[in-house]
């Protein structure tokens, strides 16, 4: 049973992404807010899905749009 519930927090907590404001050159200026590890490379607005975030190192195979694409980036 302590397994049990030892997996289920730790699955919990791996799959809680927080958000930091952060001034990121790689960010759009409608995106600003940088996602924490394991998903450094998102920018976002709000939440980590499509419509609100972006990957500011241009790659597309993660399943996010770039941050290039999105509009003029924080200089």
């Amino acid at each position: 049973m302590k397994t049990i519930l030892g997996y289920a927090i730790l699955a919990i907590s791996a799959s809680a992404a927080t958000i930091q404001k952060r001034t990121d050159p790689g960010c759009p200026d409608l995106m600003s807010f940088q996602a924490s590890p394991p998903w450094i490379f998102l920018c976002t607005a709000y939440d980590l899905t499509y419509e609100n975030a972006c990957d500011r190192d241009g790659r597309t195979d993660r399943g996010y749009r770039t941050c290039d694409s999105i509009g003029p980036l924080i200089s």
